[in-house]
């Protein structure tokens, strides 16, 4: 028999309560299909000496879950330094029913004290950002459809250290296992991801690989 079943818990509809056991309330990834309509492209470089053209970031995003899906709430981005330089809590512009904190860590208050809006994160981030600037990242499909932009010259370490089998290994588990760092959680008080330390964890992991290619996937001649 057919069951509907929450994507959040897996608990059956008809027979589960209010809310899941992992929050008080259900949530769910998609998007409404509108919501495309929302994206824009970096925007292409101004002259031939753009100096955003030369750039390379490493960026990381925190979502929150609203009544239309997932919502960006945090992007942070850092240069090959490891300095910030952008750093932009956003308002979703709909309601947010779950800040995801074990993951974002974001609180509700976080949120709804945040004063900028996706447009204005969009503004900050092409000052910084046109079409041919060199983003880093973990997954950074994910990124993108919460930063609502399209943006092809990439770099994603869950592509460049895939595994044996071209699965992708988690952010934590590349830190660990390449940096002996570890990350998003290193210490009984910490809650939640810091989109700060994942985008340095992102840099130094380039880094990593462009000194030890051989624990680089072969297909990934970008980083070679």
């Amino acid at each position: 028999t057919f069951q509907k079943r929450y994507t959040c818990c897996n608990e059956e509809i008809r027979f589960s309560p209010p809310g899941c056991k992992f929050s008080d309330v259900h949530v769910f990834d998609q998007l409404f299909k509108k919501e495309l309509a929302t994206f824009v492209s970096t925007p292409r470089p101004s002259s031939h000496n753009d100096p955003r053209t030369n750039k390379a970031y490493a960026l990381d995003c925190e979502m929150v879950y609203t009544i239309a899906g997932p919502a960006l709430a945090r992007l942070t981005m850092v240069d090959m330094q490891n300095v910030k330089v952008l750093d932009v809590f956003v308002k979703p512009p709909t309601e947010v029913i779950d800040p995801n904190t074990e993951f974002s860590g974001l609180t509700m208050t976080d949120v709804q004290k945040a004063t900028d809006t996706l447009q204005t994160c969009h503004q900050k981030l092409f000052k910084l950002v046109n079409s041919e600037t060199v983003l880093i990242g973990q997954s950074l499909e994910s990124d993108f459809k919460a930063m609502r932009i399209v943006h092809k010259n990439v770099i994603d370490t869950s592509v460049v250290f895939s595994s044996k089998s071209n699965t992708k290994l988690s952010l934590r588990l590349l830190s660990l296992t390449y940096l002996k760092r570890m990350i998003q959680g290193d210490n009984e008080d910490a809650v939640g991801h810091d989109s700060y330390e994942d985008a340095v964890a992102c840099v130094d992991l380039i880094y990593f690989a462009l000194k030890n290619p051989e624990n680089v996937s072969k297909r990934n001649a970008v980083i070679m």
